[in-house]
């Protein structure tokens, strides 16, 4: 592949595999194809040729290339025209052969999946790596290194970074195959390893067939987890396995449930004719209530902001309180992962300021509802213009108004 120095042309490879040629069982490998070793050549094509006509189609090319490759099926016969010397609709395996050793850099990433035979090459991860493109970049690179298991305390993400750079050409930020291959060596080097241990661990890793990507999993829903909650249509109709609910066919045994009408008739009544409970009492508003809602704006709880304000303008901060100590009591009563606090966290926080403050929280109440009652609002005042506020210079019609 690419700039490498082939040993032998295509034509010497040999003809085409018969359908009735044993496929040799040893893995296609990049330098083996490069090196025009016939008996892996002959079971790549063998092995894209599903029907054993002698023939790729472009079916049996798209399915390769969509499985191995994750290449869109426009991309596969845009790839599958160019291999396509003669426009038949179909290659032979002159027309494979050739393309395997003169195909354009561009298209190094479906030379190495092709030439993989649908094993797991170093090459072929190095491209699933890189995603739509045919390089990788530095997001990637630390993606490889943390899926394939590499890092540990000799070498880190910080060193991945920095080994990136050193390999990645100036001025540019994604590496081509051959310097990946460059910089498995300086990972050697930092592992106290050969690059072909590397090279090991790395095809024996759980990244070896591409990115990991794990999800956030979504915590329990009862109603919807939980089959036995299921009403309805779908408790019955047998979609979701419950087992629990009668089918709506069933027949209904009138006089049963007459009977148990009649045996319910005096417990209903009795009830019906029992006294009815007095409605409890709704407490009123304190003036400490007040001035909470005060300062919580449109909202039914109240902020950091709103209580830092609060304490400010009730003249609570001192030298034995500040606005810090504020902060910190607001974090202490606010529910954990949340940001404000309703009333009993509020009065909670006062018995937390009066201890601050050494005195009784009864006091500090009637600090906070005897300071006004709500937030104090001070804007910016105007200076004097003198021809807007001395009325003595107005003229024309503007004069005694």
């Amino acid at each position: 592949f690419g700039s490498q120095q082939l040993c032998v042309s295509p034509t010497a490879i040999g003809p085409a595999p018969s359908i009735h040629q044993p496929i040799p069982k040893t893995v296609a490998s990049r330098e083996n194809i490069e090196m025009g070793d016939p008996e892996q050549v002959k079971a790549v094509f063998a092995k894209y040729d599903q029907n054993g006509d002698g023939l790729i189609q472009l079916e049996e090319l798209t399915q390769v290339m969509t499985t191995l490759g994750k290449m869109s099926a426009a991309d596969a016969k845009k790839l599958f025209s160019a291999m396509d010397k003669d426009h038949s609709g179909s290659l032979d395996y002159k027309e494979f052969v050739d393309w395997i050793f003169k195909a354009p850099k561009s298209e190094a990433k479906a030379k190495a999946i092709l030439a993989s035979g649908g094993a797991m090459t170093l090459e072929r991860l190095f491209f699933n790596f890189c995603g739509s493109s045919s390089d990788l970049d530095g997001k990637s690179w630390s993606k490889l290194c943390k899926d394939c298991g590499l890092f540990n305390k000799k070498y880190t993400a910080t060193d991945a970074d920095l080994v990136f750079a050193k390999v990645c050409p100036k001025g540019q930020r994604r590496i081509t195959f051959d310097q990946f291959k460059r910089l498995l060596g300086l990972v050697g080097e930092k592992l106290e390893c050969s690059a072909d241990q590397v090279e090991d661990k790395i095809m024996t890793s759980k990244g070896a067939g591409g990115p990991v990507l794990a999800g956030t999993q979504a915590d329990a829903v009862r109603f919807h987890d939980d089959k036995s909650t299921y009403t309805g249509a779908h408790a019955r109709d047998g979609r979701h396995d419950t087992g629990a609910a009668p089918p709506l066919d069933e027949p209904v045994d009138i006089d049963k449930k007459v009977a148990e009408t009649a045996a319910a008739a005096p417990v209903a009544a009795k009830v019906k004719d029992a006294p009815a409970a007095a409605p409890a009492e709704k407490s009123q508003p304190t003036a400490l209530d007040k001035v909470f809602k005060n300062y919580c704006g449109t909202s039914h709880d109240l902020d950091g902001k709103g209580f830092a304000k609060l304490c400010k303008d009730s003249g609570l901060y001192n030298k034995k309180y500040t606005s810090t100590d504020a902060d910190l009591i607001f974090a202490k009563v606010c529910p954990k992962g949340q940001r404000r606090i309703i009333f009993h966290d509020f009065e909670n926080a006062l018995k937390l300021v009066a201890e601050k403050l050494g005195k009784d929280v009864g006091e500090v109440e009637d600090q906070i509802m005897t300071s006004g009652g709500g937030p104090v609002l001070k804007g910016t005042e105007a200076d004097a213009v003198r021809f807007h506020d001395d009325k003595s210079t107005y003229t024309g019609a503007h004069v005694g108004k």
